[in-house]
């Protein structure tokens, strides 16, 4: 799959009302995902449920989620991230197996 629009390179942390504007979604929808991406724990998912935002990592599971999300629909969509995110990552550190973040 080609790799979706990047995360700009600016943001190292976002609070969550920032995080949702930048997404595009509800605060439910949101909470839905988190849910999601917890339950999954896909490469880069670091983030605690009484977190007030985000770090980098976890803004780009978030990120590519909603951008699979848009592409292939949610179920597909949490289907495939957590290969997403690992085929990613091996990019990223050209195959030596490291994780985001």
């Amino acid at each position: 799959m080609k790799i979706p629009l990047p995360l700009p390179e600016a943001i190292a942390w976002i609070p969550r009302r920032q995080a949702m504007e930048l997404l595009f979604i509800s605060s439910a929808q949101l909470r839905r995902d988190v849910a999601v991406l917890q339950a999954l724990e896909p490469a880069g998912w670091k983030y605690q449920s009484n977190s007030r935002g985000f770090r980098r990592p976890a803004l780009e599971c978030l990120w590519y989620f909603r951008q699979l999300v848009q592409v292939r629909g949610r179920v597909e969509a949490i289907a495939s991230i957590n290969q997403f995110m690992e085929d990613l990552n091996s990019e990223r550190s050209g195959s030596s197996g490291r994780k985001c973040g």
